[in-house]
């Protein structure tokens, strides 16, 4: 069976977030939007080779998936690309 590659309109989604944290510059004290654009002016202003980088990916299950092929039989619509 071959599926043609045409958004079905599935709900299913994929969420990636990718966070930076820089721990050199911590916020200090109250919890405001004044200290927050204070700590990012700051750190625009300097070079900061300190940095963590965190990912976050949600897959959402399967049962919000619909309008296509699921499982085995849609494995047999494109073989896999060998860069993968």
């Amino acid at each position: 069976m071959i599926q043609s590659s045409e958004k079905m309109d599935c709900p299913a989604k994929i969420k990636y977030r990718m966070i930076v944290k820089f721990p050199d510059f911590k916020l200090q004290g109250k919890n405001s939007r004044k200290n927050k654009e204070e700590i990012v002016a700051a750190v625009r202003e300097t070079h900061c080779d300190n940095l963590n980088c965190e990912y976050n990916v949600l897959l959402l299950i399967d049962k919000k998936h619909t309008n296509h092929i699921m499982g085995e039989d849609a494995s047999c619509r494109l073989p896999l690309d060998k860069r993968v």
